[in-house]
């Protein structure tokens, strides 16, 4: 035996014995159709109110106290996971009786343990069954007379309110809109559920690569780790903004405001009754100045990996000019610095890299030109208005993961509030009319500047819920936990896992709340493997003027599929008459460059699309490039797929085992899975102490086992693989 525990494929108590995969309940008095998590159980008892991961309970001795109970986790079906969503199916019921109906002698006709009338109305009557779960009772007590109905209780989690005492947060409608800059309600990053949970991104440390912050801003100095920031600009330890460090500077303008602003958005202090609050209000900042001036690729390079023993995401909102004619990447030394913190970060797990995704939406540049923006692994950011539309300056691109909320559109004038340099100093000092009287903060901060600190606020939650997950972990949490924004786009489309993507928002806006529910029990991804082919100089045919080229790029490994970059080299006169598709197997299209006024000749890039997330990688990928504009034929030179991803799932995670029901000779349960894998089923009553129910071979593929003792008692159950 290599006595691998297997999923806790479900914990299957006896009282569930009988009961669909789905439960429709009262809820709110409301009828609603709930799942069970297999995975997390509720532990009660004295001084103990906790949902807990299966497979940590064995190991958890605190969790196995005298009088302590197991119960099952309940979420709404369809819905995503998170704490506000959450249920517990406990073994109280609910009853309203008939006049005349005596309480006591109906507890014990239906063999329940107790009944409680309420004090302010003994019609109303609570129930506590014997059994794991009030099912049964309430089925029992609806068929007696005198109940005029019964329902089982549900607990939820209540949470104190949390709306920050920031004077500046009620305007603050990318955290929280209500309409009130007269946008869309709701059109917001949905962080107060999470902050209502008690998470404000404490321990969780961001680096805000930029042109400097002011650490002696009010709503900063607790923020900022002291002594760790550092100016690779001027190349000393003080990674203040120019003009002076900090408040105390010596009086002249500072031409650096930027980095101030950045850091307010991502973890400016809150509930300290000043200014603003950010998304990750008790994060740690480190200032790292680099941007504003001239940096070569071995400053950008240091930046990218300072201090990988402390930064955990490096926010990074610049990049190379949004002007729709320019295509870039990161200089050598830039691109191994990255790839040395995506594989030496946080302990192996990965710095997580958020970038702004660039503000050229009016040149219609896409984010795919910037070779920051689009490498595998950053976070590219889109910006939002407050009506959930792309702001007008927002690039689009097949690179895109989310866009967040940010603003100042030609449309639609409110900005972000944020931090600003102390005094008339920064964005808000005299003359500027559209600002706030609040001299130190800003209300006009804007562009996808603004939208990437925001995400790199989120992710300080997420990580806060879940320090284990990894960079990759973190990109599909966030593709998966996003909301649709704008539904109405004609744009919106869903690939072949199911997953909906927009090239102009990503997979669309972020959702805090839910980004955070879906990391707290996320499991990681397995170790990350990659695909290529390549197709080379040789007898390549043309780019017909006017016309289509179509490139076959067929992959046989099968990997589920994350990233995918296309490399491409051609020559044309005027690339802007280009458009450049990439069509998975499954016939989902990622557009990686589109026509634009762009009269600059050849391409020789690296282009990124996330919108093939969860397909299959393998079979026919097609490169289709078209000329839009007659009067230039081009010529491709090469071109090379790259897929990045994992290999399909082991002989483990196909194993299944599903609850059948009770019977009467004990609890029937169905194994099915490959027909030549031995395996061991067990089951428990406590998570120590296991006795095997079966072990060999699985009968064609399809087993059907019965536990006799589990009508007596909770029961758990496991698989243990055999050698193969």
């Amino acid at each position: 035996m290599r006595g691998i525990v297997f999923g806790m494929m479900a914990w299957m108590p006896a009282m569930m014995a009988g009961v669909a995969d789905s439960l429709r309940l009262a809820d709110g008095g409301v009828e609603r159709d709930f799942v069970i998590a297999t995975d997390e159980v509720h532990v009660s008892g004295p001084r103990l109110d906790r949902v807990v991961r299966v497979g940590d309970l064995g190991a958890a001795k605190s969790l196995r106290t005298p009088g302590s109970r197991l119960q099952a986790v309940l979420y709404p079906e369809g819905e995503p996971r998170s704490v506000g969503r959450r249920r517990i199916l406990t073994r109280r019921v609910s009853a309203r009786l008939a006049p005349g109906t005596d309480a006591a002698l109906l507890a014990t006709a239906v063999q329940a343990a107790s009944a409680e009338p309420m004090a302010f109305d003994g019609r109303l009557v609570v129930f506590e069954a014997t059994e794991s779960s009030g099912l049964a009772l309430a089925a029992r007590l609806r068929q007696r007379p005198g109940v005029l109905w019964a329902e089982v209780i549900l607990a939820r989690h209540l949470k104190p309110r949390a709306q920050p005492n920031d004077p500046l947060f009620p305007r603050q409608w990318t955290l929280r809109n209500t309409g009130q800059s007269g946008g869309a309600a709701g059109a917001d990053a949905n962080v107060l559920p999470v902050w209502e949970s008690g998470r404000h991104g404490e321990d969780v440390v961001i680096a805000v690569v930029d042109d400097g912050v002011e650490s002696a801003h009010p709503d900063l100095a607790s923020r900022i780790v002291p002594q760790a920031g550092y100016d690779y600009r001027d190349q000393d330890s003080v990674a203040e903004p120019e003009g002076g460090e900090g408040a105390g500077g010596n009086g002249k303008p500072a031409a650096d405001s930027h980095g101030t602003a950045v850091a307010g958005v991502a973890a400016a202090s809150g509930n300290n009754g000043i200014g603003v609050a950010g998304a990750a209000y008790a994060a740690r900042l480190v200032p790292v100045r680099l941007i504003g001036g001239n940096a070569g690729d071995d400053q950008e390079a240091k930046a990218m990996a300072h201090r990988l023993d402390l930064v955990q995401i490096s926010n990074n909102s610049w990049g190379a000019d949004d002007d729709g004619k320019t295509l870039s990447a990161p200089g050598p030394l830039a691109a191994a610095a990255l790839e040395s913190a995506l594989s030496q970060g946080r302990g192996g797990l990965g710095t997580v890299f958020v970038w702004s995704a660039g503000n050229g939406g009016n040149e219609n540049d896409n984010a795919n030109n910037d070779g920051y923006v689009n490498h595998p692994g950053t976070i590219a950011v889109g910006a939002l208005n407050d009506l959930g539309q792309r702001a007008d300056y927002s690039e689009p691109g097949a690179c895109l993961v989310v866009s967040a909320p940010s603003g100042n559109d030609n449309a639609r004038p409110p900005g972000s509030f944020t931090t600003d340099l102390v005094g008339e100093r920064g964005y808000n000092r005299a003359g500027v009319d559209s600002d706030i009287p609040e001299i130190d903060y800003t209300g006009t901060f804007n562009g996808t500047s603004s939208a990437a600190p925001l995400v790199s606020g989120v992710v300080a939650l997420m990580l806060q819920a879940n320090p284990k997950l990894g960079w990759r972990d973190v990109q599909e949490v966030l593709i998966r936990s996003a909301s649709k924004t704008h539904p109405g786009s004609a744009g919106w489309f869903t690939n072949a896992a199911g997953i909906p993507f927009h090239h102009d928002f990503g997979a669309g806006r972020v959702d805090a709340a839910t980004a955070v529910g879906l990391a707290g029990s996320w499991r990681n991804l397995g170790a990350r493997q990659a695909a290529s082919v390549a197709k080379v100089t040789k007898d390549l045919p043309g780019i017909p003027d006017g016309g289509v080229f179509e490139g076959r790029l067929p992959i046989a490994e099968d990997l589920r599929v994350e990233q995918v970059t296309l490399e491409v080299t051609l020559n044309h006169p005027s690339r802007g008459e280009l458009a450049i598709d990439l069509v998975s197997p499954a016939g989902t299209v990622s557009h990686l460059f589109v026509p634009h006024a762009d009269p600059n000749a050849d391409i020789g890039h690296r282009f990124t699309s996330v919108f093939h997330w969860g397909e299959s990688a393998r079979g026919d990928w097609k490169l289709r490039i078209r000329d839009s504009v007659a009067g230039n034929a081009g010529q491709v030179s090469n071109y090379r797929l790259e897929v990045f991803g994992t290999r399909p799932e082991t002989v483990a995670t196909q194993l299944r085992l599903t609850a059948l029901g009770q019977s009467a000779d004990g609890f029937r349960l169905r194994l099915q899975g490959p027909a030549d894998r031995g395996v061991v089923l067990e089951a428990s009553s406590n998570l120590i102490d296991w006795q095997v129910l079966t072990s060999g071979r699985i009968d064609g593929g399809d087993e059907q086992i019965t536990d006799p003792n589990a009508p007596k008692t909770t029961r758990f159950y496991r698989l243990v693989l055999a050698n193969p």
